[in-house]
């Protein structure tokens, strides 16, 4: 059939059966909708956007579980030690670099020196966190090498914390009192989204001034680390290598704590699943459970294709019976039929994808608890672009399902009201 004629069918269908077509239409729209946004949800964990630009290269070792060799078998899970860090993560081979980070935010009293105060997140770092996420400094630049050497008190601010304090972000080279503290701000950073946890923050410090010297033992204390590897293809090999040095320390330690591995340190992936630090990420339940969302999302459009088919084709029996009277091949039928049930499935799966993006856009402080506006504009606009968050693939294959559905729900039907008798189909009665 060609495609002008199946388009004018379609519209006369639209017109005749309008309430048909449309619960069709919505059911499907609906159906990709809500996948869509399902998919959204949590793509934001994963997709790469700046400043979090190389998840798909991060590895996270967040922290660091160890049981007692004693006899009472004591388990602890905390935060690492600057000693275990120097011990750990130097030595690796594989990996382009790595940073400690602290690992808590800590809500801070900033304030200019005889002026106000403010209340501020503030992150402490190393120097290499700046070689790992991609920030956009507005002016100046990052603390250094030597500044974290020679444990220097300097930090970086983002745009929001620099306007509140001096009005301005021309602030390079002025202190800040950080707790009572004095730091020399380096450079100025555009507003990071909290959709970006690992690099978010309002101040980030030298984390050699402080967090260095807090560590309860050897093994514990308040870092994190955060690894980046040259390729995504690295880090099988850069978990092996972990697993090795974890070996090494726990055979060189036999009569102190051994430490647990549990599959550390973890993808981007395998982070956003992980409930606990004292259990390994299940991420084929967390895939299994993904799964069924999507395939009861997908049921609303099979019964609904299923349903309204069979009753178009109710409807059109004494058509199909006048058209086969003229000489209408069945399998002309058939294909029109079915062709007509796959465009109304892609109008609404078209319809479903716009709607999912405009919703997402414009209710992106409703979806995504902790986004909230930065200068009265929304998160996605500032930093995570929609383009990074649209999985086509998951459209195009949501889409085929509907298809297949489609197919199903159409053809067989079809397929029967053609080979129904002419004369009982002109009459009302069919099988």
């Amino acid at each position: 059939m060609k495609i002008a004629q199946l388009f004018k069918t379609t519209l006369y269908q639209l017109k005749s059966q309008r309430l048909l077509t449309v619960v069709s239409i919505c059911g499907t729209a609906l159906a990709i909708f809500l996948i869509m946004i399902v998919v959204m949800l949590q793509q934001v964990k994963t997709a790469p956007f700046p400043p979090e630009s190389n998840r798909d290269r991060m590895l996270y070792y967040s922290y660091i579980s160890a049981v007692s060799n004693n006899d009472d078998n004591q388990e602890f899970n905390c935060p690492m030690a600057w000693n275990f860090v120097k011990d750990m993560f130097p030595s690796l081979e594989t990996p382009e670099t790595f940073s400690c980070i602290s690992v808590n935010h800590k809500n801070s009293i900033l304030s200019v020196i005889g002026d106000k105060e403010v209340t501020a997140s503030v992150k402490e770092t190393d120097h290499r966190f700046w070689n790992i996420f991609d920030f956009t400094f507005i002016s100046g630049k990052p603390f250094t090498a030597d500044d974290f050497n020679t444990a220097a008190h300097t930090a970086v601010l983002n745009e929001s914390t620099a306007l509140s304090l001096f009005g301005n972000s021309n602030c390079i080279g002025k202190e800040v009192l950080i707790n009572g503290t004095i730091y020399k701000i380096t450079g100025v950073v555009k507003d990071v989204t909290q959709l970006a946890p690992n690099a978010y923050s309002d101040v980030w410090a030298n984390i050699a001034t402080k967090s260095l010297k807090d560590d309860w033992s050897s093994l514990t204390g308040w870092l994190s680390v955060v690894i980046l590897a040259k390729s995504p293809h690295d880090i099988p090999i850069i978990k092996e290598e972990i697993s090795r040095r974890t070996k090494q320390i726990n055979n060189r330690d036999k009569n102190g704590w051994q430490i647990i591995e549990r599959g550390r340190p973890y993808t981007q992936l395998e982070e956003s699943v992980c409930y606990g630090s004292s259990q390994e990420p299940d991420v084929s339940t967390y895939k299994r459970q993904m799964f069924m969302i999507f395939l009861i999302l997908l049921i609303v459009p099979a019964i609904n294709l299923l349903s309204m088919t069979q009753s178009r084709l109710r409807q059109r029996t004494a058509e199909i019976a006048i058209r086969r009277a003229f000489g209408c091949k069945k399998e002309s039928i058939i294909i029109n039929i079915v062709s007509e049930n796959m465009l109304l499935t892609l109008m609404g799966g078209v319809i479903g994808l716009i709607l999912s993006v405009c919703f997402a856009y414009c209710f992106d402080w409703y979806l995504f608890e902790e986004s909230s506006p930065v200068n009265g504009m929304s998160k996605l606009q500032t930093s995570a672009s929609l383009s990074s968050l649209l999985q086509w693939s998951t459209f195009g294959w949501s889409l085929f399902f509907c298809f297949i559905i489609n197919i199903l729900s159409s053809g067989i039907p079809a397929w029967k009201a053609s080979h129904n008798s002419i004369a009982k189909a002109l009459s009302g009665h069919h099988k």
